[in-house]
């Protein structure tokens, strides 16, 4: 009998994101949008599975909606424009080269990373860490520990 060395299952290396998972996050890239919960080292995310470009656009988009105030730090209008074109300039660019980049693959790879729209961060116990509108959220997918489709109501 042959031995299969350690952190193989079935052929599949342990040390890599989930293959499911991962499957979610390529179909978002053919505008099939999941809902899903993730767990996450005792943490659970919840919201709906996007694309690295939805996400870049999303992000640019509440950077130019947003007002920053830090305590005393005032942030006067011109400088904040100023950041916020930067960021719109820099995600648009990425935007074009993951497009450019997924129009050359016939198979679709992930970045390694999950990227949410209207994301929610709960503790272990349930309790809502981020409050009102959901958030755009992109973590590691070697990171996620389990999940479960569908988001907590």
């Amino acid at each position: 009998m042959s031995e299969r060395p350690i952190g193989i299952v079935a052929g599949l290396e342990t040390d890599r994101p989930d293959w499911l998972l991962d499957i979610f996050v390529r179909l978002a890239t053919r505008d099939i949008h999941i809902p899903i919960t993730l767990f996450i080292n005792g943490m659970l995310v919840s919201g709906e599975i996007v694309t690295v470009v939805q996400y870049l656009e999303g992000i640019g988009g509440s950077l130019s909606n947003a007002t920053f105030s830090t305590g005393t730090l005032v942030v006067d209008n011109n400088s904040l424009s100023m950041v916020q074109a930067a960021f719109q300039t820099t995600a648009d660019a990425l935007a074009d080269d993951y497009k450019r980049e997924i129009e050359k693959q016939d198979r679709i790879t992930t970045s390694g990373y999950i990227h949410l729209a209207n994301a929610h961060i709960f503790s272990a116990a349930g309790e809502a860490l981020s409050s009102g509108p959901g958030v755009y959220w992109r973590g590691w997918l070697k990171s996620v520990n389990g999940f479960v489709l569908g988001v907590p109501k």
